[in-house]
């Protein structure tokens, strides 16, 4: 499912970022799934956000998807009613080029456990738009 989403890897952009929304992520299987079928070079240049409606589904995808070195950002929050009650983002998308004693200092490190800005959450919405477009 993961290599049908992504389609042919040629067709990525080659430099820069490489955004994806899971909406619904449970455990965080689908991150993970689509973070195997990726290179190396490319799982490094993923930036996740997952939300989940479920507190334990939330702290799941954290651990796994640190645990696998997928940057991600998790969001406690229902996608159909864009409420949100707390977002944290795992060390690999918060700073993946500074040395790990670092990384706890960044501003975005101590917003951990805050809910997302507005702004994050207008881009998420833009976001499942563009995703429910894709599928119709």
């Amino acid at each position: 499912m993961a290599r049908m989403t992504l389609g042919d890897m040629e067709s990525l952009p080659k430099e820069g970022v490489i955004t994806v929304c899971e909406p619904a992520c449970g455990a965080g299987a689908m991150i993970l799934s689509l973070a195997q079928a990726c290179s190396p070079e490319v799982r490094r240049r993923l930036r996740v956000t997952a939300m989940d409606i479920s507190r334990t589904a939330c702290d799941m995808a954290f651990v796994n998807t640190t645990l696998w070195g997928v940057p991600t950002r998790v969001i406690h929050g229902n996608t159909l009613s864009m409420e949100c009650w707390a977002a944290w983002s795992n060390i690999h998308y918060i700073a993946p080029w500074l040395p790990v004693g670092i990384r706890n200092q960044t501003p975005e490190a101590k917003e951990q456990g805050q809910p997302p800005k507005p702004a994050e959450v207008e881009r998420i919405k833009v976001s499942l738009h563009q995703q429910e477009l894709a599928l119709g």
